[in-house]
């Protein structure tokens, strides 16, 4: 059905070849966030500042360096100021900060940093970024996810961003990445926080996210050595045990530890395991262990970083020892850092004590806080710094932020089955198709982008129906040709089935017996398990359920991006790690002008124009799109449909188009040729179709030809010269069948002498030309521009 429109209305799209745009670098922004201490005549080296605050220091503020204490940002007053008397009194070396809000964080770190004696570290929990803990931030996806990317350098991208963050709310340490391999599918701690169960593939990740903030300048801390994946159990509630031998512990849960090593790592964050392959005393946590810490991680590993303790308020130690006692077992084991005791009163007691007796020896103590004050120079903690919050929501959240995240999960899609090559799902209008999410609402972003390609009816099921909900689905759906469910609104517990009950695998089951299912799955890798062998013709795995996730599923599922993900673990004996299958992109995506290299700022020109061009009346309303590299990043509506109406124009008008094929065409082909340097639209006609160079076409200039500014006549009706007296088809000029001169196809049936096209720029080269130069549309120009761009690219 084809709408009318009255009056002028234009559709624009912009294909950009070659235009990219940086994006702006956050750092400039971050230059402005430090405040720069008063000039002095003379700054302190490194071993000079060292010396100054080490010297400065009595013995119990020494030991009171070696420990980070929790803080939240979203706690009461009270609270905040029993962590600032921790600061005040016991002089810690620095905090880890928990739950809160970026406002709220950056006000405290610089409270606190205020009134510490010595500089202090702060650290964040950000595996998947700080909106691991902080409300208000765009949301990486998790480690597992990133598991599924083959291009470790989005990741490394990836760790630039995440550190910008924790700079942006005064951030210096991040324990992260996790480089447990995880290849025990009954873990509960570990599991999606896990790049996988391949150690190689493990290790090359976790160093693009580790050099990816380190070239930032915020410290990476790997964990949880010697490795946390092979385990059943939670060290937050109880002691572990690692029943791997020492063979499988050197080539697997090693080797990423290793690997990171060798590159610089910062710090290492020891977890509380009982390992008895490295050491069998009973009950003792490897964070404890001296053949663990000191013995394997620094003598044999040849880690010269910070060795910092799993939370020592934990349950796998804190149940098996007491507080004090606990902390000096941790220092003599090797730690460097005591991350979070119970009482860090109690402890320095304990730690001073234990000097005094021998147990702890003074060079041993020295040694190491030294060595935290040599870190604390090195990440610029000498220079007092005060974060600044202004516009720190726009900071934080970034166009660029956000334009990778969702590249992240376009990137990590995997595809496990295709029976029949059913997908890229089909656009056409004639093949029936409907949406079941189970879990969100039928209106989500997995609906509302699948809709952007075709119409579809859209269905929801909750995840926790019985079976006569399901079968009565079954029922409403089995006369469409195809149905694509999304498993959405799922958890990461695999006690908990990932948070996908039964009947969601009946209703795949059954209604995959009456028609055609494609099936989209945002869930844990794990979960597959139960789906392969369903009669799903389709089975795509999404991860996880955010938004990005879901709109990049939906554009995959038509072909809108690649696919081609990699499992990052087993999810059944047919399905080993590593394995995916592959499909092209065939279609436009939808996305953002950064997600091609543009800012979306350099766009906003497009809305003056547009606005321009309908006060003065040139048209009453139009739809302006813009794409780059198959991505539709600009798409705007503007005015109304008549000059008097009041009808807007919006995304889903219907136009009545003519002739637009050889404008558009041919613009875009003459863009791409001029990008290459085969094309300038400055210079004469004569230069590219030198038999012009006799007429008084051969000066017109390009750029006025394209502009309808070259005095052309507007058209000619060369088709009457193809007519007999009787005004039928000359049989001289066509013919009903291919044949020898005749191979140039009009329509069906007509045949038109291939020479005639020379007739045609023949009688091009002997129009009159208008009197004066005004704008006049014509066609010619574009006829004659058609044979530029076929010599200039050798192609038809």
């Amino acid at each position: 059905m084809v709408k009318s429109v009255l009056g002028f209305i234009f559709l624009l799209v912009f294909q950009l070849f070659s235009v990219s745009l940086p994006a702006q670098d956050r750092a400039d922004s971050l230059k402005t966030d430090s405040i720069n201490p008063p000039e002095v005549k003379t700054m302190l080296t490194e071993e000079q500042w060292v010396d100054s605050v080490f010297n400065s220091l009595s013995v119990d503020e020494r030991i009171a360096q070696l420990f980070m204490i929790r803080a939240h940002s979203n706690k009461t007053k009270a609270y905040h100021e029993k962590v600032a008397d921790d600061i005040r009194k016991n002089k810690v070396g620095g905090v880890c900060f928990f739950q809160g809000g970026p406002v709220r964080q950056i006000d405290l770190v610089n409270y606190y940093q205020q009134i510490s004696q010595t500089p202090l570290f702060v650290a964040i929990d950000g595996e998947w970024g700080i909106s691991m803990r902080l409300d208000s931030t765009v949301k990486y996806p998790r480690q597992m996810t990133l598991g599924a990317i083959r291009a470790d350098s989005l990741i490394y991208k990836m760790g630039t961003q995440v550190a910008d963050q924790c700079k942006l709310v005064g951030v210096n340490i991040n324990f992260a990445p996790v480089v447990d391999v995880n290849n025990n599918p009954r873990n509960p701690v570990i599991n999606s926080r896990s790049f996988g169960e391949n150690p190689e593939r493990v290790a090359q990740k976790a160093l693009a996210y580790m050099r990816g903030m380190q070239d930032q300048g915020i410290m990476a801390v790997t964990k949880h050595f010697p490795g946390h994946g092979d385990t059943d159990s939670d060290s937050h509630k109880t002691l572990p045990t690692v029943n791997a031998s020492w063979h499988d512990i050197d080539s697997i849960h090693l080797v990423p530890f290793r690997k990171l090593i060798a590159h610089n790592l910062g710090g290492v964050m020891v977890a509380h395991l009982y390992i008895p392959a490295l050491d069998s005393t009973k009950g003792r946590a490897s964070s404890l262990s001296p053949r663990v810490v000191n013995g394997l991680l620094k003598d044999s590993l040849g880690f010269q970083g910070l060795a910092i303790t799993d939370a020592l308020e934990m349950k796998g130690v804190a149940n098996y020892n007491k507080s004090g006692a606990l902390e000096v077992k941790a220092l003599l084991a090797g730690n460097d850092i005591l991350l979070m005791p119970k009482d860090v009163a109690v402890s320095v007691k304990a730690i001073h004590e234990a000097l005094d007796s021998g147990l702890v020896a003074e060079d041993y103590l020295n040694a190491k806080v030294r060595k935290i004050l040599h870190f604390k120079y090195r990440m610029g903690l000498n220079r007092p710094q005060q974060i600044s919050k202004d516009n720190i929501y726009d900071r934080i959240n970034t166009a660029a932020d956000k334009a990778l995240i969702k590249l992240l999960y376009r990137k990590a899609l995997t595809l496990v089955k295709n029976d029949s090559n059913i997908l890229p799902l089909p656009v056409d209008a004639k093949v029936k198709m409907a949406v079941l999410t189970i879990g969100f609402g039928k209106e989500n972003a997995f609906s509302r982008r699948l809709r952007d390609y075709r119409p579809a009816e859209v269905f929801h099921l909750d995840a926790r129906s019985d079976m006569d909900a399901v079968k009565a689905m079954v029922n409403k759906l089995k006369d469409f040709d195809i149905v694509v469910v999304a498993i959405t609104k799922t958890n990461n517990s695999g006690r908990r089935n990932y948070g996908i009950y039964q009947s969601s695998v009946d209703m795949v089951n059954l209604l995959g017996q009456q028609t055609s299912v494609v099936l989209d799955i945002h869930a844990n890798p794990y979960s597959l398990d139960r789906f392969y062998d369903t009669p799903a013709k389709a089975i795509l795995l999404s991860y996880q359920d955010y938004d990005d996730a879901l709109e990049a599923a939906a554009e995959a599922l038509f072909g809108g991006s690649d696919i081609n993900g990699r499992l990052p673990v087993s999810a059944s004996k047919v399905l080993p790690a590593g394995y995916g299958l592959e499909l092209k992109k065939k279609r436009i995506s939808f996305g953002s002008p950064e997600e091609v290299g543009i800012e979306s700022d350099s766009l906003s020109a497009i809305d003056s124009i547009v606005w321009e061009g309908i006060r003065e009346g040139a048209y009453p309303g139009c739809q302006v799109m813009v794409l780059k590299d198959g991505e539709l990043i600009y798409d705007r509506s503007f005015g109304n449909y008549t000059y008097t109406g009041q009808t807007p124009v919006t995304d889903s008008s219907i136009y009545d188009l003519a002739s637009i094929t050889k404008v558009m065409a041919t613009t875009l082909a003459a863009m791409h040729l001029q990008a290459e340097g085969k094309f300038d639209v400055d210079k004469r006609l004569k230069e590219y179709l030198p038999q012009l160079d006799s007429t008084d076409k051969g000066n017109i200039v390009i750029r006025d030809l394209m502009a309808h500014q070259a005095r052309l006549t507007p058209w000619i009706p060369f088709y009457l010269h193809t007519l007999d007296k009787d005004k039928n088809l000359n049989p001289l000029t066509y013919s009903s069948e291919p044949k020898a001169g005749y191979e140039t196809e009009l329509a069906e049936n007509i045949y038109i002498l291939d020479s005639y096209r020379d007739s045609i720029m023949g009688e091009i080269a002997e129009s009159k030309l208008l009197k004066r130069k005004k704008y006049r549309y014509s066609d010619l120009g574009f006829i004659m521009l058609r044979y530029i761009v076929e010599k200039q690219s050798g192609t038809t």
